[in-house]
């Protein structure tokens, strides 16, 4: 399960990234929440997608999609239970896609928040907007139906590897398996 609150601010943005191990060079894409514009540079219009790939290229992967609203917190989760693919926005079922075998396991890059690429200065796809409460959880599938968005805080629950973005700082966490670092100058509100 990899889930968050988002508000985008910016329809000026290429493909932005919300959550990712989602590294720009085929060969090392593995999961993510982006948004959608089709490579054009000036037409996101709120289309957000929850993407896997099973060997770590653009052309093989699965992925799911919704709309969420410019300048509206909205809560996205994208969740896998057996072989199936799980999207939700406000808590409401976007999909669902068959997806057998593993993810990829890109052991190249670390999780990416609001963007993608090697590290800076090659941080690509940015966030033009708010990221809050990411939670990544490995071996449960919070959501498998529609339900009702969390209006408290997430938690740390069975199998969380990641929760962030939820305090005051930018690199504050209340779980984390490594150090986070700011790139680009993000601010914490």
């Amino acid at each position: 399960t990899v889930e968050a609150w988002i508000k985008p601010t910016n329809a000026s943005q290429t493909d932005p990234t919300v959550v990712s191990v989602w590294n720009f060079p085929d060969g090392r894409r593995s999961w993510g929440i982006f948004g959608d514009t089709g490579g054009s540079a000036t037409a996101f219009d709120g289309t957000i997608r929850g993407a896997v790939s099973p060997d770590g290229q653009f052309a093989t992967r699965t992925e799911i999609s919704g709309t969420v609203n410019l300048h509206q917190w909205s809560h996205v989760a994208f969740t896998r239970s057996g072989n199936t693919l799980y999207f939700f926005i406000n808590g409401v079922l976007q999909g669902t896609a068959s997806y057998t075998g593993s993810v990829y396991s890109n052991t190249s890059d670390g999780i990416m928040i609001g963007g993608m690429g090697d590290d800076a200065p090659d941080i690509r796809n940015g966030w033009d907007g708010s990221i809050s409460n990411v939670r990544v959880i490995k071996g449960t599938a919070v959501y498998t139906s529609s339900f009702r968005p969390p209006t408290e805080p997430l938690t740390n629950i069975t199998n969380t590897k990641l929760l962030c973005c939820n305090n005051s700082s930018t690199t504050g966490s209340t779980v984390t398996p490594g150090t986070i670092t700011a790139h680009n100058g993000p601010t914490a509100s």
